[in-house]
Order: structure tokens, then C-alpha cells, then sequence
């Protein structure tokens, strides 16, 4: 009876217990329930067996005053050991998670406090022990705030561990639409002191990203060292636009995603301990960046190429190197405020250096800038170019930069301020063609050097044409301010000549040099917004040549030329020919004036004339000094004969026989016209004492037959003393000169020497004339040689004249 008694007050006093921790237990979940916001808490298909249980549906509300959720997992099973006195979870296995967050993703705590570099990390802690070994959720479904309101995330996870907390493989899959983003990761490692990270991103099953990251803190250093690499750069506008869902991003300046690239990024850093990482950093860095399809960034180019770029960095202050760079880029058109480019590509291979103030780069072989079109935006365009090519050589291009009240020790490249960029080394520029109203379209090369910075391009070197024209050439520019170039040539010889007559647009023709110098300078002078202002100078050093079938010689002095607006203005103070020589030489020419003219036309120009003499048949013409506009024609100038000599006169004419003495002075008015040259009521005379005029009595004979007059005249004309001898002067369009002699004299031998008057008219072909003497070898080989060429072309064609011009 006692022992039934003391087994029933037993049994009893368990139950008590038993009922008394149900309520206590009870009461606690309820306090857990109110303390954590869990307002329902519902499952069903609860099912219990020594290997763990599993719940068929189970459903979790809280609210809270800053967020309401809701979690539905269906087919849930926990797996633990089977050893009953010791029991831990293994897996945990969802079927389907379904979480509703209605409210702020934000705890409601005010935040956490930044970690001290100073205190040490505590050790990892041993996992608690009702974390499961291994968690996979099937398929999960999530309702979350964003910030375009509610955002939906659907996929799969799977995360497992050894029996400590590390290590951990775990992979996670979001599926939006038709694309999959899969994570990967493992992490390894005995602490938060000495972590390694694997992992890998791939989009829509291609491979995006591969990290690894080992990282290793003692009392001694913090060693960080690891490695991402990017293999291709798939499609993912679509990623983009999903995480703008998120996090609202302003994409409009952003250019499109590349359509391919690669990156590859590796690092060894080290820090001393208890401090910041970047601060005191040491270490390397490689990165290597690959661009293999033309990639368009608006507003600036088409970019394609490679970099490889190594830094090294010393106790928080970066250095770099890089080692290959290849950049090639192109853009349809750049406007500056002068000048139009059109077909702009280039293909530039650098090398070169950066540090806390200077980065350095050097241009590598090949490395070429092209332009298809290069124009002035000004109507009346100076100059312009097709098919322009730039050589930069092994040009340097230094950049000088400080940064915002710190040191370049966290390549935070935002707090850099530039202070100087400058460009420094050859230059080599070619064009296919030229093009300008000055000079023949041909292709051009300049060979030279350049210094360019921010307020300044300065550029020295040497030009030749195609045709073998050459020059040296100084540029210098400044942005918003004139563009200046000077330029200066020396050419030699017939050879040079024909290289600048290939060169200069509007050569004359019939010029040609044979020997002798010329040196040219020129100064174009460029403001923003103003027409172009050009000075030169050529000096002529014993230039000689042919112009049509004139020989000239002996050109000296300097002719000045100035460009101003829209007239050209050319100035010879003093030029000096040694002899001009159309067939009659005229030698010791001194020359002085000016000529002015709009640049649109240039043969309709104001010509002033201070100084034109010259010495001709042993005595001088004289040109009286004025000034005529070539626009207004016709015009007159007056030719001024003094003491010509009459034998001179006669060697040169081409007839055997004849000679005189004496001397002529005299004024021959020419008018010139758009029909040609003119002279009206010239005249000349005789000097006293007067001479002698001696004609062959058989080039008279044929004028004395049948008539005593003419008889009396070819007797007197043998040997004519003459005391007075004037005669008129007129010549026509067509090269006819007339001449109205008038003599007074005696010839000894004829009517016992009594006085005689003669007044005879003479005509005569200047073209014809002057064709003769230039056919008699009077000029020299080259003219006979032209004029001998000419009439066999005039026969060709059935012609029988020969134009007045010589």
C-alpha cells in the first residue's frame, strides 16, 4: 500500500512538473511571440520520426511598426543524428519559401558603430548547435521593398558546412524573366584573421567573374592577396535595368555596355597591424584590360584596345608602370571652333609611368592618328587637307596633377586637380592633298617636332611638297588666341624652280628660271574670328631665266608681300635686272613701286610705279613714275628715251650694211588696253650735233628705179650727214610700228653737198622683227629654240603670222 502510494504521489508530482513547465514554457513562447513582433504562427502535416520531422506547411507573421512579414514554407524537413541523448540538426530542406515584406528593409536600430582597427577580431565562434550542417531552399519566392515600391525575387538556394562553421560552399541562383544569375562561393579559413574566398558569377549560364581572395591578419602584417578575372562581358542590359529596381541610378551619360571585354585584375597587399589597409598599404597590383570590339562612348569616341598597368604601392603612396597600352579609337566628326574634322580615327600604342604628382606616357611604334576630311568651318577656307596622317613618333606626353588636401594614397582619382599636360617630342604629318588657293593640289609631309601644352602648341620642322618644293616651318597657337606661322625656303637653280612652279598655284606659264637663287619667307597671322593676315618677303639673289621669249638675268632685291583682309599688297623698294632681252637687250634695269589688288582677282589691282630705268642701245629709258589702276583700262604710261645710240641702234637691226652715228632723245606715251599695247604721237629726236646714216646701195636700188626722186634719195641715204633727224613713233594692236622720219642734211657726194630734206615713212612688224632677232641667236639657245618650235606648230595649224607678244 506504501509503495502504491508513493508511486501515484510520483506519477503526480511529474505531472505537476510536467504541467507547470507546459505553462512555463508556454508563457515564454508567448513573451517571445510579443517580444519579436510574431502576431501568427500556423502549421500543419506535422509528422515526428527518430530521423528528424518534417512539417508539410508553416507559416510565420510579424509586425512590427516598420514592417510587416510574412514567411510560407511548404515541405519542410529537419534531419538530425540519431543520438537521442545529444541530438544536432544536419539538413534542412525547403520545398518552397515564400517571404512577404511589406515595410522597411532597415532595422530599427539607429545603426552600428565602425569597426576599431585597433581591437582585434574575435575568434570565429563554434556554430550554435541547432544550425543545420547543410540548408537548401528549392525554390524560394521574395516580396521585398525597393525602391520603385515592391520587388520580386524567385530562385534557389543551396549552403553546406563541415561540422565547424567553416568551411562554407554555398551557391545562389536569381531568376528574372528568361535569365538565370548564378553565385558560387567557398570560403575556407579558421576566422575573420584568416579567411580564403572562391567564388564565380555567371550570367545565363556563360562564366561572368571568377573571384579569389586570401586574407591573413597576425599581430605582425595584414596580408591580402587575390585575384578577379572577367573572361567576357556577355549581354546584361537587362541586369541593368533590374537593378535600377533597386537602386535608382542616373544612366543617361552612360555610354552602351561594350559588346565584348576582359579584365583581369591580381594583387599581394600588406599592411601593418592595427591599421587601415589603404592607409598603410604595400604591395602590387596588376590590371589588365582588354577591349577587342569597337566600343562607342557618346559624346567622345569609338574605343577599342588593351592595357596592362602594374602598381606598386609603399606605405599608402601609389606608383604604377604602364607596360603595354593599345587604345584605337574613331569618331565620325569633330567641330572645333575653327576647323571641321571628318573620318577621325587613331591607333596609339603607350608605354609609361604614373606616380602621386606625374603620370607619363610614351607613344610606341605604330602609332598613327588619320583624319578623312580636315576643313576650316570659315567660308573662305585658307586650307585644308584630305587624307591627313599623323606620326606621333616617340612623342612623351607628361601630366602634372595635385591632389585636394591629400596625398595620392587611396587612388581615389576624384580629388585630383591637373596642373599641367604637355605633349613633347617628333612629329610627322603627311597629306594625301593640300588644299589652297594658293598652291597646287599635290600631297604634302612635314617632318619636325612639337611641344604642346593647356595654353600653348608649339610645332618646328621641315615641309616638302610632292613636287620637291621644301620649307621650314614654325607654328605656335594658342587656344582662343591667333594661330602664327612662319615658314622660309631657299631655292636654287632650275631644279628648284620647277619645284616651286609645281608648288604655287597660278605659276605663270611662260616663266622659267635657269639659274640663281631665291629665298622666300612668310608669316600667316590667324585670329579667332578674323580673316587670315599673311607677310612674306622673297629675295632674289642672280635669278635669271625666260619669260615667253624674253631672257632675263641677274634679278637682285627683295620683294615684299602682305595679305590684309581681302587685298594682297606686293612692295620691291628696290629690284635690279642685269638684262632683259627680247631680241633688243635692255640692261642695268632699276625698278621701284608697289602693287595692290583684291585677292579674288589679282590682275585688277592699283600699280604705282616710283622707279623703272634702264639703259637700252647705249642709253637709257625711263619710265615717268605714276600710278594706274589695272581695273580701269585703259591706262597711259610715258617711256623716256635719252641719248640713245643710233649705231647700237643699227647692229641690232637684222640687215647687213648699215650704220650710223648720233644720238636720239625723245617720249613714246603707250596705252594699254584689254586689246593690248598701244603707242600714239611718240616722238623722238636727234641729239646736236646730229650724225652720220649709212644704207647699202643695194637695199636702195629696188627704190630708185624709174623715179629721179627716189634715185636722189637712195644716193643721199649711202652717206647722209644729218643735222636734224625727228621722226614720229605709233604702233598698233597688231605689233605694227610707223615711223614718220623727217631728216635734214647732206651727202658730200651728191649735188656738190647742198642741203637736203628728207621725209620718209617706214613701217615695220615688232613681232616679226623681234622673231628674226630672236631666231638669230640674239637672245640665246632656249628662246631660239621656243621660237623655232612655235612657227612649226603655226605651219601645222596653216597659220602664217606669230602673236605681237614676245
Amino acid at each position: 500500500m506504501t509503495r502504491r502510494r508513493i508511486l501515484l504521489w510520483t506519477i503526480g508530482l511529474l505531472l505537476l512538473l510536467l504541467a507547470v513547465a507546459g505553462l512555463a514554457l508556454r508563457e515564454a513562447w508567448l513573451l517571445w511571440q510579443q517580444q519579436n513582433g510574431i502576431t501568427r504562427v500556423h502549421w500543419q502535416g506535422l509528422e515526428v520520426a527518430p530521423a528528424g520531422i518534417a512539417i508539410g506547411q508553416l507559416v510565420v507573421t510579424q509586425q512590427l511598426p516598420s514592417r510587416v512579414v510574412t514567411l510560407e514554407a511548404r515541405g519542410l524537413r529537419l534531419g538530425w543524428n540519431r543520438q537521442w541523448l545529444n541530438p544536432e540538426p544536419r539538413t534542412l530542406t525547403i520545398d518552397r519559401l515564400a517571404v512577404d515584406w511589406q515595410g522597411s528593409l532597415s532595422p530599427a536600430s539607429a545603426g552600428t558603430a565602425a569597426a576599431d582597427p585597433e581591437t582585434p577580431v574575435s575568434p570565429l565562434p563554434a556554430p550554435p548547435r541547432w544550425l543545420p550542417q547543410q540548408l537548401v531552399i528549392r525554390q524560394y519566392e521574395l516580396s521585398l521593398p525597393c525602391a520603385s515600391g515592391s520587388c520580386e525575387l524567385t530562385g534557389s538556394f543551396d549552403a553546406q558546412r563541415q561540422q565547424q562553421m567553416l568551411p562554407v560552399a554555398a551557391e545562389l541562383v536569381i531568376v528574372r524573366d528568361q535569365h538565370r544569375v548564378e553565385l558560387q562561393a567557398d570560403i575556407a579559413g579558421s576566422g575573420p584573421d584568416d579567411l580564403v574566398i572562391r567564388g564565380g558569377l555567371s550570367l545565363d549560364g556563360e562564366p561572368v567573374a571568377k573571384l579569389e581572395s586570401v586574407f591573413q591578419r597576425s599581430a605582425a602584417v595584414t596580408n591580402w592577396s587575390g585575384a578577379l578575372a572577367m573572361p567576357a562581358l556577355p549581354a546584361s542590359d537587362w541586369l541593368l535595368a533590374w537593378l535600377q529596381e533597386w537602386q535608382p541610378m542616373d544612366t543617361a551619360g552612360l555610354p552602351p555596355q561594350p559588346d565584348s571585354a576582359r579584365l583581369d585584375i591580381e594583387w599581394q597587399l600588406q599592411a601593418p597591424p592595427g591599421q587601415p589597409i589603404r592607409e598603410q598599404v604595400s604591395g602590387s597590383l596588376r590590371l589588365d584590360v582588354e577591349l577587342p570590339a569597337p566600343w562607342p562612348v557618346p559624346g567622345l569616341a569609338t574605343i577599342q584596345g588593351d592595357l596592362r598597368l602594374a602598381l606598386v604601392a609603399e606605405l599608402g603612396v601609389w606608383s604604377g608602370q604602364l607596360e603595354a597600352g593599345r587604345i584605337r579609337l574613331s569618331r565620325p566628326e569633330l567641330v572645333t571652333a575653327d576647323w571641321t574634322m571628318k573620318g577621325v580615327r587613331a591607333d596609339l600604342a603607350v608605354t609609361g609611368t604614373v606616380d602621386s604628382n606625374t603620370l607619363v606616357l610614351e607613344f610606341q611604334q605604330p602609332s598613327v592618328l588619320t583624319v578623312e576630311r580636315f576643313d576650316q568651318v570659315a567660308a573662305s577656307d585658307l586650307l585644308a587637307a584630305r587624307n591627313l596622317t599623323l606620326d606621333p613618333g616617340k612623342a612623351q606626353l607628361r601630366a602634372s596633377y595635385r591632389t585636394a588636401g591629400a596625398e595620392l594614397q587611396s587612388l581615389e582619382l576624384q580629388s585630383l586637380e591637373l596642373q599641367s599636360l604637355e605633349l613633347k617630342g617628333p612629329l610627322r604629318l603627311a597629306a594625301d592633298r593640300l588644299i589652297s588657293p594658293y598652291l597646287v593640289e599635290q600631297s604634302w609631309r612635314f617632318d619636325g617636332t612639337t611641344t604642346a601644352s593647356l595654353d600653348r602648341v608649339a610645332v618646328t620642322g621641315h615641309l616638302r611638297s610632292h613636287a620637291g618644293a621644301t620649307a621650314d616651318l614654325q607654328l605656335d597657337y594658342a587656344p582662343g588666341k591667333a594661330l602664327k606661322v612662319k615658314g622660309s625656303t631657299r631655292l636654287s637653280g632650275e631644279q628648284g624652280a620647277a619645284a616651286l612652279a609645281a608648288t604655287i598655284a597660278h605659276w605663270p606659264q611662260e616663266l622659267a628660271v635657269s639659274g640663281g637663287s631665291l629665298s622666300a619667307r612668310i608669316e600667316l597671322l590667324k585670329a579667332p574670328g578674323a580673316a587670315a593676315g599673311l607677310e612674306g618677303a622673297l629675295t632674289f639673289t642672280g635669278l635669271s631665266g625666260i619669260y615667253g621669249r624674253t631672257a632675263w638675268s641677274g634679278l637682285e632685291g627683295l620683294l615684299t608681300l602682305n595679305l590684309a583682309g581681302t587685298d594682297v599688297e606686293a612692295t620691291a623698294p628696290a629690284l635690279s635686272v642685269a638684262s632683259i632681252n627680247p631680241g633688243i637687250p635692255v640692261e642695268s634695269i632699276r625698278l621701284a613701286g608697289r602693287y595692290r589688288a583684291p585677292l579674288a582677282n589679282v590682275r585688277q589691282g592699283r600699280l604705282r610705279l616710283d622707279q623703272a630705268k634702264g639703259e637700252l642701245l647705249g642709253g637709257q629709258v625711263t619710265v615717268v613714275p605714276g600710278q594706274w589702276e589695272l581695273s580701269d583700262l585703259p591706262f597711259r604710261l610715258r617711256a623716256r628715251l635719252d641719248s640713245i645710240a643710233l649705231a647700237e641702234l643699227m647692229q641690232v637691226y637684222p640687215a647687213e650694211g648699215l650704220a650710223g652715228t648720233g644720238f636720239l632723245t625723245g617720249e613714246v606715251p603707250v596705252t594699254i588696253s584689254a586689246a593690248g599695247v598701244q603707242v600714239e604721237q611718240g616722238r623722238v629726236t636727234a641729239q646736236s650735233p646730229g650724225g652720220l646714216l649709212q644704207l647699202p646701195a643695194e637695199r636702195l636700188t629696188g627704190l630708185a628705179s624709174g623715179n629721179e626722186t627716189m634715185r636722189l634719195v637712195a644716193e643721199a641715204l649711202q652717206n647722209f650727214h644729218y643735222s636734224v633727224l625727228e621722226s614720229t613713233i605709233d604702233y598698233d594692236q597688231e605689233g605694227n610700228l610707223m615711223l614718220g622720219l623727217h631728216l635734214e642734211g647732206r651727202n658730200p657726194k651728191v649735188r656738190d653737198g647742198h642741203p637736203i630734206v628728207l621725209n620718209i615713212n617706214l613701217e615695220e612688224n615688232i613681232p616679226a622683227l623681234l622673231t628674226s632677232l630672236q631666231l638669230s641667236g640674239r637672245v640665246n639657245e632656249t628662246v631660239t629654240r621656243k621660237v623655232q618650235e612655235l612657227l612649226r606648230k603655226k605651219a601645222e595649224q596653216g597659220g602664217t603670222g606669230i602673236s605681237p607678244n614676245p
